[in-house]
């Protein structure tokens, strides 16, 4: 997912994700989204719409509303699952960029803050009851040039049987 390659390394780009016995499914392998900007008051919009779909472009059977809101000091995120095919359990993942002085503290089911360098964020899931987990593999979060090493803070949505949609709300922001 990065030039130059590194063996056994996950991507330090925020995704959704998603695999069955088949493949690996990710809104990083859409190249045919449709993608919208705008300003809106006192804050900047980007939103898109695609699939989720392998390394070799297939659909996996869940589509994606993407948005992002970017205002002065947070970033909020909503993203809508449409399940219309299989219902798989689907990873959001957000990886921070680390410096040697950074502390990820799990404050709650819902809040991660973050510490250490110049800036201190705080990682706030807004809706649902979403499971929250920080830290999974975090040793291949990293990327050879330039060199980055990520945390990844992770949203685990699990289907509804009787719901075909699935909407999170999260927030990122400036201590």
């Amino acid at each position: 997912m990065h030039y130059p390659e590194a063996e056994n390394s996950l991507s330090i780009t925020p995704r959704i994700e998603f695999q069955d016995s088949n493949a690996f499914y990710t809104n990083l392998y859409e190249f045919d989204s449709h993608m919208e900007s705008s300003q809106i008051n006192n804050y900047f919009e980007v939103k898109s719409i695609g699939e989720l779909k392998d390394r070799n472009r297939w659909e996996g059977g869940v589509a994606y509303t993407l948005n992002h809101k970017f205002y002065d000091n947070y970033i909020e995120k909503h993203i809508r699952l449409r399940f219309h095919g299989q219902k798989p359990k689907i990873r959001i993942v957000e990886p921070f960029i680390q410096n040697r002085d950074s502390k990820f503290v799990k404050i709650n089911s819902r809040t991660v803050d973050i510490l250490g360098g110049k800036r201190e964020f705080t990682f706030e899931l807004l809706n649902g009851n979403y499971e929250l987990e920080i830290g999974t593999e975090e040793e291949r979060f990293l990327q050879p040039f330039p060199s980055l090493k990520g945390y990844p803070v992770i949203i685990n949505v699990v289907p509804d049987e009787d719901s075909f949609i699935k909407e999170i709300y999260y927030r990122i922001k400036i201590k």
